[in-house]
């Protein structure tokens, strides 16, 4: 065997350690591929349960697509509904009973107004409607009756008019409050125009 000078064995030497180094990189590079790899079949694993229940949410999501839809074509014949009649205003009247509305007046009268002053914001206004909602729905049976109202129904139609009378009763004591204190304040002026 030819004998190797010094030089070349010290090339040969830096050679097999390059090559050396670059192998144990190789080896490092891939372990980490390797859990690289793993983290990916486990997150394959989990979009792939994930994507079984898509099925379902995609027939979710086109039902209420449909009823989407459907709303709006509903409010959309409802609002052709209100300008064929004039206004939505009248288109709001004409579903108005007035023997609900003679409800609510009695209702305000007795119990109503004793409990709420004063509805300003929409949480008041709404707490308000339900308060004349329970306050009248069993005792004129209004669900199960000729009329058939819902909570809801009875919110949009008659949301108005409970305000309104809860107004007229706000006004009707303010009247009547200020009638009081003129009839007191004319009474007591005679008696201290004697007493000077």
């Amino acid at each position: 065997m030819p004998s190797l000078k010094k030089g070349e064995m010290i090339v040969k030497k830096k050679v097999h350690e390059s090559i050396v180094s670059e192998l144990a990189d190789c080896i490092e590079d891939n372990d980490r591929l390797g859990q690289d790899n793993d983290r990916l079949v486990k997150e394959n694993g989990r979009l792939e349960e994930e994507f079984k229940g898509m099925p379902e949410l995609k027939r979710i999501n086109v039902e209420l697509k449909g009823e989407i839809e459907r709303l709006k074509r509903e409010k959309d014949d409802i609002i052709k509904a209100a300008q064929a009649s004039g206004s939505l205003k009248k288109a709001l009247k004409l579903e108005v009973s007035k023997d609900v509305e003679g409800y609510i007046a009695a209702y305000m009268k007795d119990q109503g107004f004793r409990n709420t002053k004063f509805a300003s914001t929409p949480t008041e206004v709404v707490a308000f409607v339900k308060k004349v909602w329970f306050g009248i729905k069993d005792y004129h049976n209004l669900e199960d009756g000729p009329l058939k109202l819902t909570y809801p129904e009875f919110a949009r139609i008659y949301t108005p008019s409970c305000l309104g009378k809860l107004s007229l009763c706000r006004q009707y004591v303010q009247s009547r409050t200020q009638d009081a204190s003129f009839g007191k304040f004319c009474l007591v002026l005679p008696l201290i125009q004697r007493a000077i």
